[in-house]
């Protein structure tokens, strides 16, 4: 599963449309959603869709979405976006704010 949802940041046409099955939502606030739902039942059964949200404008990479079948959502909302820069190792170390509620799951390989 992970690789196919990583396989969304440099995906090849034909693998994409394979996997998922891609649409688009109305534009709002000069922005538009690429909703991405997964084709394999398998799949399907850890999550509901991953959406790109990118600027109408110069299609911009703003926000990725994550829905798991559960219906929990994790989200990242990037500005600045900056490709490659030069980053110290500290710059990765996972900070979590207080009272945010920690899911830990775990996914069995499948046969």
């Amino acid at each position: 599963m992970t690789s196919r949802i990583l396989m969304v940041f440099e995906p090849k046409a034909e693998d994409v449309g394979k996997a998922f099955r891609v649409t688009g939502r109305e534009p709002h606030d000069g922005r538009i959603d690429v909703v991405l739902e997964a084709s394999d039942e398998r799949v399907r059964r850890r999550m509901k869709e991953v959406v790109l949200t990118v600027a109408e404008a110069d299609g911009a990479l703003s926000r990725i979405t994550y829905t798991d079948a559960e219906g929990d959502e994790v989200r990242f909302d990037l500005s600045q976006v900056v490709v490659n820069p030069d980053l110290p190792a500290d710059a990765f170390s996972l900070k979590v704010p207080e009272g945010t509620r920690i899911l830990r799951r775990t996914v069995k390989p499948e046969k």
